[in-house]
């Protein structure tokens, strides 16, 4: 059995249509029944339009048809770490923009300061610097 066979097992399998196939993946009518072989992008689209199909089954014809619920448990948690980590990126590249604003402000302030107690100091002294 080719790629193309196991697929149309797994659509049988659910219930879904050929019809509704091509039209929740964007693939064109007839892809399954032609005699074109599955490229990369195609079963890309394949898979993310049916994440419980397994992979492997699909291009080797081993192990089940269904991803086991373990492997969908772990790729569940590993996207809601994925998920953490990205908001925490966004905390701190916002906090690190923030620091560079208050930093290049103290820069500025300290010029200032250093400026105006500069001026304080020749009308002491009554010297034009």
């Amino acid at each position: 059995m080719n790629e193309k066979a196991r697929i149309k097992q797994f659509l049988d399998y659910k219930g879904i249509s050929k019809n509704k196939f091509y039209v929740q993946t964007g693939l064109s009518v007839g892809f399954l029944d032609s005699g074109n072989s599955l490229v990369v992008d195609k079963l890309k689209k394949i898979i993310n339009t049916y994440p419980d199909l397994n992979l492997e089954w699909i291009v080797t014809g081993e192990g089940s048809m269904i991803k086991s619920k373990q492997n969908t448990a772990d790729s569940s948690v590993l996207l809601d770490v994925i998920r953490e980590k990205d908001t925490r990126i966004e905390q701190l590249v916002r906090a690190n923009e923030r620091m560079s604003i208050e930093l290049d402000l103290l820069k500025k302030n300290t010029v200032t300061s250093t400026v105006s107690s500069t001026d304080a100091a020749s009308k002491d002294l009554n010297v034009d610097l």
